[in-house]
């Protein structure tokens, strides 16, 4: 059996060029049980709609086996609404990619689990982190309820964690880097949406947590 992931950056395994950067699901491969076979599909600047015209799916139609595990996580490029290849609208394509994704799972007997983006490290006037994904969190939950899928609703998690640690706490979660601190990184970094070593591990914890509490047949794979 296998465990196949879908997503973007936020999860993707990295080069050695962009460390300290950390997709949070390359953390959360450690939990599992060590004769289990992950499959990690994310990658940087992926949506649903640039996804699906990518051989990365044209893997997953190849090798998805009944009982496998697939993981999907997306919605950070599919905003992007001036760029045509990634962008989909969060009740129109967003919505149909996914279905996509999941009546294939369904057809080849495999296991969903829908996830939400995790947050960008945003925060308003109040310290709250602020929502930027709107529609795209809304569908996916929709999505979970309708169709009777597990959700681990990453989104709300994250939000959570993030407000509760603060806006100084969270910097060292993300790639805030001062000029000079990473030779990858020459001139600093101020990114709010890719997370550290650090945070890829914070946010693998959330995840492996949530799953545990799950009826998502995966958490028996976890260590």
């Amino acid at each position: 059996m296998t465990i196949w992931f879908l997503g973007d950056s936020t999860a993707a395994v990295k080069t050695v060029q962009e460390r300290p950067q950390t997709g949070w699901f390359e953390k959360a491969t450690a939990y599992f049980q060590p004769n289990v076979s992950i499959v990690n599909l994310a990658k940087n600047g992926a949506s649903t709609r640039s996804f699906l015209a990518s051989e990365r799916y044209q893997r997953l139609l190849a090798d998805l086996k009944p009982g496998d595990d697939v993981l999907i996580e997306f919605g950070h490029n599919d905003q992007k609404v001036n760029e045509p290849n990634d962008y989909a609208d969060p009740w129109g394509d967003f919505q149909r990619h996914l279905l996509v994704l999941l009546q294939l799972i369904s057809e080849r007997q495999a296991n969903p689990l829908l996830m939400t983006s995790i947050v960008r490290r945003f925060y308003d006037t109040t310290g709250k982190i602020s929502d930027t994904f709107g529609d795209y969190v809304t569908v996916v939950r929709q999505l979970a309820v309708v169709h009777q899928i597990p959700l681990i609703d990453m989104n709300q998690l994250t939000q959570i964690k993030m407000t509760t640690l603060g806006v100084q706490a969270t910097q060292k979660l993300y790639m805030h880097l001062a000029p000079g601190e990473s030779d990858n990184y020459p001139r600093g970094s101020q990114d709010n949406t890719h997370l550290t070593t650090a945070g890829a591990e914070v946010v693998a914890q959330l995840w492996v947590a949530a799953v545990l509490k799950s009826d998502s047949p995966i958490k028996q794979k976890l260590r």
